[in-house]
């Protein structure tokens, strides 16, 4: 196992984010295609909310025009448009924010057909400006501090968020799982080697089978995402764990079965 995988890739490596979840023959895919081709969207909108508590200052409405005008001198590699707030003197853009005054949402269109991983790269770039003309404090601190908070949201945030949030379970999602059929299985047969077999078993397969479908996608002839992926963890030690169950259980009934003067322990009869 350890050689195969120094030779082939893992499926963990060759995940694809940003694929189609339908054929392109589909229904639903189709009217997608013809309601863009009929109305034109500028392309994946990633909204910029700034906030401060009492209502936003001049200053802060000075930093977005500072923002837009760099945007648009500079612009990001997946940037399709921007709204022209370079322009807009701080009493129209005023007029957008909420009632209250403390927030208000501007928008970064970025290229539609721009992968996962390009939308992150070019969210991490543009923190880095809103750093540069403030400060980091203000992408981190907590709402209840004073001063300036900006954050980021919209279709492109929250893919961005979601694919992250499954590319790092994986580990934590793996970890955890294994312990906790562990702790059942010793719970259950109160031999803590006993309850490593099927563990051994469902490592093994899930090694196998990460091989496989990580030479599968690499020729294109299947195509994997890191939420099939954390899935696919989860089923594969459950089906597993409880396939060995099975088996281990009915070997024991027939040792025992067969054994004179022995007789079965009650839990693995009732099997």
């Amino acid at each position: 196992m350890t050689v195969s995988s120094a030779v082939f890739p893992n499926v963990n490596k060759v995940t694809d984010n940003s694929a189609a979840n339908l054929p392109a023959s589909a229904m639903s895919a189709r009217a997608e295609k013809v309601a863009e081709k009929q109305f034109p969207d500028a392309g994946t909108p990633l909204l910029i909310a700034w906030y401060r508590e009492g209502g936003l200052s001049q200053q802060d409405y000075g930093t977005i025009a500072k923002l837009y005008a760099d945007l648009k001198k500079n612009p990001l590699p997946a940037q399709s448009f921007i709204p022209p707030y370079e322009k807009m003197p701080p009493q129209v853009l005023g007029s957008q924010a909420s009632k209250d005054g403390t927030t208000i949402a501007t928008p970064v269109f970025l290229k539609k057909n721009a992968g996962t991983d390009e939308l992150s790269d070019n969210l991490k770039e543009l923190k880095k400006r809103v750093a540069s003309f403030e400060s980091k404090a203000v992408l981190n601190k907590k709402l209840a501090d004073a001063g300036l908070h900006v954050r980021f949201t919209g279709p492109a945030g929250i893919s961005t968020d979601a694919v992250s949030l499954f590319s790092k379970a994986d580990i934590t999602l793996l970890v955890s799982t294994v312990m906790l059929v562990l702790v059942l299985l010793i719970v259950l047969y109160r031999s803590p080697i006993l309850a490593l077999v099927p563990l051994i078993g469902v490592i093994f397969a899930y090694g196998a089978i990460g091989l496989i479908l990580g030479i599968l996608a690499k020729e294109a002839i299947i195509t994997v995402d890191s939420q099939a992926t954390s899935i696919m963890t989860v089923l594969l030690f459950g089906a597993g764990t409880d396939y060995c169950l099975f088996l281990v259980s009915r070997w024991l009934n027939g040792r025992f079965s067969s054994s004179k003067g022995l007789q079965a322990p009650h839990h693995f009869l009732k099997w």
